[in-house]
């Protein structure tokens, strides 16, 4: 067999995506349909288009090779077929195969797995640790208790990330992250003065000011540097170590929660 039609295929098709997908994206998607075309190859080598496909039985034996991967694994290769043959479909191009190959039927259960919270007790015992501590990552971490963002969009967060569309609302633009797309959340006063006190105690000793390539963060140390996860990562630990607790406590524990209970803060807010 010719492997070519699929292999233009398949790469035009990610040209198309590269724009907007990150690179690690394109790569799954890439080996993902290369193990399917590879499949094909070796199951039914007459088949010289993805127009040809039919669900019985190239669809059928595919879903079947692939049992051995773990539910979610599979969902995801699935969902990356299904997607790719939905596009093709799309943009009409000519060896577009047959609609509905593939549906939601197709796909397993899912074990649900989220980070545990922190034990209320716990969780309030840390937010004091923040707060008494008071150091530039300590308040890094506090933001990230009350926001529930992830490390990555709180490390990119910009200066002028906080906005106050209404008096007394204000809200928090989230940059571009894990979800591929900017995003407003609602903040509570605690949350404006936690920000309001970063922003004033923001690169202060740093005689020359922040430098230029950090300028536009609001989360730059009061040496001017901008900070990395692996510097909140190591604060974490070091924040809670007196705590003595068994639990295991790391920055993305801090974005889930048994309970809602507001802790009143201590941080006053800056003029």
């Amino acid at each position: 067999m010719n492997p070519i039609p699929f292999q233009q295929t398949i790469d035009l098709y990610l040209r198309r995506w590269n724009p907007t997908l990150r690179p690690s994206t394109i790569l799954s998607k890439r080996g993902l349909l290369k193990h399917f075309t590879a499949y094909l190859r070796d199951h039914y080598p007459e088949v010289q288009s993805f127009s040809q496909l039919q669900r019985q039985p190239h669809i059928d034996g595919w879903l079947e090779h692939i049992l051995y991967m773990k539910p979610a694994s599979r969902n995801g290769a699935i969902r990356t077929l299904r997607l790719f043959f939905e596009d093709l479909i799309h943009w009409q191009w000519v060896d577009a195969p047959p609609a509905g190959l593939l549906d939601d039927q197709d796909l397993a259960p899912e074990e649900v797995y989220l980070p545990r919270p922190l034990p209320p007790d716990l969780d309030q015992a840390v937010q004091k640790a923040f707060i008494e501590t008071d150091t530039f990552a300590a308040m890094g971490l506090l933001l990230l208790r009350y926001t529930g963002m992830r490390i990555g969009e709180m490390i990119d967060l910009s200066l002028n990330a906080m906005e106050n569309a209404e008096p007394d609302v204000f809200t928090l633009r989230v940059p571009i992250g894990k979800t591929r797309s900017e995003r407003l959340i609602p903040i509570d006063a605690r949350t404006v003065a936690l920000i309001q006190r970063i922003m004033a105690q923001r690169g202060c000793r740093r005689k020359g000011g922040v430098p230029a390539p950090f300028a536009h963060y609001l989360m730059v140390s009061f040496f001017g540097h901008h900070m990395e996860q692996q510097n909140y990562s190591a604060a974490i630990k070091q924040l809670t170590a007196h705590l003595g607790s068994t639990e295991h406590i790391y920055c993305h524990r801090l974005r889930h929660y048994a309970e809602f209970r507001i802790m009143p803060s201590s941080l006053p807010v800056a003029a």
